[in-house]
């Protein structure tokens, strides 16, 4: 039964291609320190109960 699924899905026709996303603006050094931040600020906000 899990294979009959699978055939079903590899023989739909996307209309939106894989990949087709927005390019990323941060290089991989920013994306890890925005991530820091966040998680930073995130665990501040959730002691101070906001």
């Amino acid at each position: 039964m899990n294979n009959k699924g699978g055939t079903l899905e590899s023989k739909k026709i996307r209309i939106i291609g894989g990949g087709g996303g927005r390019k990323s603006k941060l290089s991989i050094k920013e994306q890890i320190i925005l991530t820091l931040v966040y998680l930073r600020h995130l665990t501040t906000f959730q002691l101070v109960c906001i």
